[in-house]
């Protein structure tokens, strides 16, 4: 007769060899990975599908991963495209999570985050993110749109292109295309007043810069007199958020490779394309902060609760500040726009740290 010890050792070791054979398995699987069908339920082109537009000194590039985020005719106010860091998808949860598709949804909005490959490094210090893993999240969301370009600060001119050209082929229906980054704030309900401002034709918005310099001293901004010779740049509209009309993002996306490429995007896109078609474009420079700072101090305010119910609470100031990817104060800030919403909250000056200085 066989002891309990005995049958307890046969057991113990039937377990580890079937825990081995399984972790074999998985390795296996992780082995294939790169030839693996993209997760069940991510939307993308079974062939990396080209792109409507012809990026400049690239030629067309090919959507790795694409999201049907407007549906198919479904009425849509405005498409909102986010300049993302494929490397930081917690940047892009904490986005998702404190301003919910639903709930733009209900607003009439639709948002997608536009990436491009980052599993490959260009220079040693690179930081990458494997495919496998954007398609994953993407899986997930449903939100992602990611061009076959590297992801890089020189190729931001490329992203923002295919931005453009991807709202205004796949959201058709959207009146307006609001373009913004993923490192800055905004107050969702009031840009909902700015968009029933805007025309539908012939519109850019922005926090416009009329008489700009070309940065020459030593930075990653530096502009070489080769690359702009003059003194000024044109008027242009910052890349953190501005409001474009669609008949305005298909020209501007058009008009791209009539120029020389120029690597600062939004300068390229909304100030020297625009110059060539004699746009007037629409400064609203009293709505943006420009230091982190004003997202932190806005944020820094106790609500009423049981035992306190006559606190105050200040609404923002400003409708679009930037974050430095603080995404604590992302967070509290979208729940603040959302409570003065339904609630009465008071207003405050707007004080030093919530200016404009540019």
């Amino acid at each position: 007769m066989k002891t309990p010890i005995t049958f307890r050792r046969r057991l113990l070791l039937t377990c580890c060899c079937s825990l081995l054979v399984l972790l074999l398995v998985a390795l296996q699987v992780v082995h294939q990975a790169p030839q693996m069908e993209l997760p069940a339920g991510c939307w993308s082109v079974p062939e990396p599908r080209l792109g409507a537009a012809v990026l400049p000194q690239y030629g067309r590039y090919r959507y790795l991963l694409n999201s049907p985020v407007c549906g198919g005719g479904e009425e849509v106010r405005a498409v909102i495209v986010v300049h993302s860091d494929p490397r930081r998808p917690e940047v892009r949860q904490a986005i998702r999570d404190s301003l919910p598709a639903a709930e733009l949804a209900q607003l009439g909005l639709r948002r997608a985050f536009m990436l491009a490959e980052a599993s490959t490094r260009l220079n040693v210090n690179d930081t990458t993110i494997s495919q496998i893993a954007i398609a994953t999240e993407n899986a997930l969301y449903h939100d992602v749109v990611q061009g076959d370009f590297h992801d890089s600060y020189y190729n931001l001119t490329y992203k923002h292109i295919m931005a453009l050209d991807w709202a205004t082929t796949f959201c058709p229906q959207a009146r307006h295309i609001i373009k913004m980054d993923d490192d800055i704030a905004y107050n969702v309900y009031e840009v909902l007043h700015l968009l029933e401002k805007s025309p539908d034709n012939g519109y850019l918005g922005g926090n416009a810069f009329r008489k700009a310099k070309p940065y020459r001293g030593d930075s990653k901004w530096h502009v070489s007199l080769e690359e702009w010779p003059k003194e000024y740049y044109p008027p242009y509209v910052s890349g953190w958020l501005y409001i474009a009309s669609q008949d305005m993002a298909s020209a501007m996306v058009r008009r791209s490779t009539e120029l020389p490429f120029f690597w600062i995007d939004d300068l390229f896109i909304t100030g020297m394309i625009t110059e060539r078609m004699a746009i007037n474009i629409t400064g609203f420079n009293d709505l943006f902060a420009t230091s982190a700072e004003c997202v932190r101090h806005t944020v820094n305010q106790s609500y009423p609760r049981l035992g306190r119910p006559n606190g105050t609470v200040f609404s923002p100031s400003v409708v679009v500040t930037p974050t430095d990817r603080d995404l604590d104060a992302l967070k509290a800030f979208n729940k603040l726009c959302r409570y003065c919403r339904s609630r009465p909250c008071q207003k405050r000056e707007r004080g030093k740290v919530c200016a404009n200085t540019y």
